[in-house]
């Protein structure tokens, strides 16, 4: 997700050119605002993609992803734990 620099709302993905070639980021709250001014900010997606990749390449290693898949782990185990309470629960009521 990314925002406007100028507003702070969402950008969104336009496509333009032969067939859609070209993405971009646009903001246009300020038409969906009826603002006189068109667009805060629009730029080519490339650039920022590329940025982007390449941040989560660096980041996304296998100790992350381990450490990811442990959390999950957790999580699930917390989960499975207190839907079996709340089992037991329900069949104390019953």
């Amino acid at each position: 997700m990314l925002f406007c620099g100028i507003c702070g709302r969402r950008l969104s993905t336009r496509y333009t050119g032969n067939g859609g070639l070209y993405p971009s980021y646009d903001c246009n709250s300020r038409s969906r605002d009826a603002s006189p001014l068109r667009h805060c900010m629009s730029l080519p997606a490339k650039p920022l993609d590329d940025a982007i990749a390449a941040r989560l390449l660096i980041a996304v290693t296998r100790l992350t992803i381990k450490l990811a898949l442990e959390a999950l782990t957790n999580l699930e185990a917390r989960d499975k734990a207190i839907s079996a309470q709340w089992h037991r629960r329900i069949e104390r009521a019953r």
